[in-house]
């Protein structure tokens, strides 16, 4: 797409998006020139209340629920009828559960017709958890998760210590900050993490990035049948012949593309192969 690939279906709306913690800041750049609407930050409903990444308020609902609630939410104090709503998420990864992962989503729905959209980005986190009785053993922590720009918080004694202390961002706060919590503390440990709020962490802005470029991708994709945006990749279907044989493989053959609004939908055969390697192949290579 191009900077002037402009969106009319959406052109000069405005479109609310519940946020405490500045994702307006990174998600607006991406949306606002390509669908023509202006992002509306709604800061009036405390997020915080439904779950925080520092378990003080544990999260009820899934990660996809709550940020459909965000939405909803989004366009019940804002008064518009578009809604976007964000949630982020840290596991381990989905291969072989060693690497500390990041899944964003952002969840754009239309109150007046009663669709909505799921832009999604996963991708590596870097994560600290860390307990020490030693400044120089926190600040080197610190600096390799990428502080001061990444942010970090501390606790006195260990990770459920009621005692936090956040908003660190100079080596100046992080040394008084462990202070404050070996006084705290009564075995003299400081336990350290790495702020996971948007504002604070780089690298969970990189992965929203890429569920807003997901987002505006699907809302720029049309239903053929009914022209509702958000006519996205639903399913796959294997059976790629393979290139020696031409028996069907279980590569991917083609993308089952669906509308949610009225349910049509349509197959498009991939466009980077015509044919399965050979050593895909259940019968040349059993």
């Amino acid at each position: 797409m191009y900077p002037n690939s402009v969106n009319f279906y959406f052109k000069a709306s405005e479109i609310a998006f519940l946020t405490k913690h500045k994702k307006e800041l990174i998600v607006a750049p991406i949306l606002e020139p390509f669908l023509g609407t202006k992002i509306k930050a709604v800061s009036t409903y405390d997020t915080d209340l439904l779950g925080t990444f520092t378990r003080e308020i544990k999260r009820v609902d899934t990660q996809l629920e709550t940020a459909r609630l965000k939405a909803q939410i989004a366009i019940e104090q804002s008064g518009l009828k578009y809604g976007i709503g964000s949630e982020g998420s840290f596991d381990l990864d989905p291969y072989m559960s060693i690497i500390p992962w990041n899944i964003e989503m952002l969840v754009f729905i239309d109150d007046i017709k009663k669709y909505e959209i799921i832009g999604m980005a996963e991708g590596p986190a870097k994560i600290l958890n860390f307990t020490t009785n030693s400044f120089i053993e926190l600040k080197e922590k610190a600096l390799q998760i990428g502080f001061p720009e990444q942010h970090v918080i501390l606790r006195a004694e260990s990770e459920n210590n009621d005692f936090i202390i956040k908003n660190i961002t100079t080596f100046n706060e992080l040394y008084r900050a462990y202070r404050k919590c070996v006084k705290k503390s009564s075995n003299g440990m400081v336990f350290i993490e790495n702020d996971l709020r948007a504002y604070a962490c780089p690298s969970r802005q990189e992965i929203i990035k890429l569920a807003a470029i997901n987002l505006l991708m699907k809302m720029h994709s049309f239903c053929p049948s009914c022209n509702t945006p958000g006519f996205w990749v639903s399913d796959v279907e294997k059976g790629l012949p393979c290139e020696y044989c031409k028996l069907p493989t279980d590569v991917i053959k083609e993308q089952v593309y669906t509308c949610q609004k009225c349910g049509f939908k349509k197959l498009t055969e991939r466009p980077d192969l015509k044919y399965a390697e050979q050593m895909y192949c259940n019968y040349c290579n059993p």
